[in-house]
């Protein structure tokens, strides 16, 4: 049972019904269940853990986005680097032709509505961005971001704009999605068996280790055949990208937290004892090797 509930004017200035951040953590977070008195939009840059929404569990990759509505339950447990942006508004934000012309896009009451739809499905709680929807996403948080430590006076005026874009975003990118994989997207983060959130600890724990489908499988009593299927279904992403995520934010903070580490022990530390093969996992993932990123980064 959620214990906490946070109010906007908690974090927004002049009573404004719109408030936008950018956070960064390193380390272990635990936030404990808590309730909200407006819609908050999270959008996932780095970090690896479990979002719970109405206590359904979802794992955490980088280009989530969540959205948690007025009234429902919220919790997360995270580790590594985790850096998010976290838009919080109210629909007063808008006014009631506003609200309207939003009601028109079909579909757009899944997202930003405290009932639940009359089909009887659950509210759209996470989707992923694709291209080009995430990079057009995380400039539009960064710019709000910017403007609004630096020029709050100018932010007063454009914040609203940059909100109706952003939902307008999220909307559409749900809509190529949905073009591309049709009912797939509308499966349910809820576990009917009690596998997931199981599997979901078990790799969290044990991702640094050598990983096999029948050792997963026999953890959370699935058949090998079909757990890849079961996770892909529950996440939208498979076993391999989920586990070789998080064996990337390992790598991560390791080669800048031990300089002197070799690349390899490292990578066997990490779960992938063929070096050759962590080089290319991390240079697919952020763009450049091991050693470049330690350069880079490195103090």
């Amino acid at each position: 049972m959620a214990r906490k509930i946070y109010h906007l004017n908690h974090f927004s200035r002049n009573g404004d019904q719109f408030f936008v951040r950018f956070s960064r953590s390193h380390g272990e977070i635990d936030e404990s269940c808590h309730r909200h008195d407006f819609v908050e939009i999270m959008y996932l840059i780095s970090g690896h853990g479990v979002n719970y929404v109405d206590d359904v569990p979802y794992p955490i990759l980088p280009g989530d986005l969540y959205i948690i509505n007025r009234g429902s339950t919220h919790a997360f447990r995270v580790s590594g680097d985790f850096q998010y942006y976290t838009v919080m508004f109210r629909p007063s934000e808008f006014s009631g032709r506003e609200l309207k012309l939003f009601r028109k896009l079909t579909g757009f009451e899944a997202f930003f509505s405290s009932r639940p739809p009359a089909d009887g499905r659950r509210n759209i709680a996470k989707i992923f961005l694709p291209p080009p929807f995430a990079g057009e996403v995380t400039r539009l948080l960064e710019q709000l971001c910017a403007e609004d430590l630096k020029y709050p006076e100018f932010a007063a005026i454009t914040r609203k704009a940059g909100l109706r874009l952003l939902l307008a975003k999220i909307w559409r990118s749900h809509q190529v999605l949905a073009e591309q994989f049709g009912d797939r997207l509308s499966a349910s983060g809820a576990d009917e068996n009690g596998a997931f959130l199981p599997l979901m600890n078990y790799l969290n724990a044990n991702f640094d280790r050598r990983l096999s489908l029948r050792r997963l499988a026999a953890e959370v009593h699935l058949s090998p055949s079909y757990i890849g299927e079961f996770f892909r279904r529950k996440t939208g992403s498979t076993l391999v990208k989920y586990i070789n995520s998080l064996r990337i934010e390992k790598a991560r903070i390791m080669l800048l937290d031990d300089p002197e580490r070799p690349v390899s022990e490292i990578a066997a530390a990490c779960g992938v004892p063929d070096s050759s093969y962590f080089t290319r996992l991390f240079r697919t993932a952020t763009g450049c090797s091991p050693a470049a990123y330690r350069e880079r980064f490195g103090h």
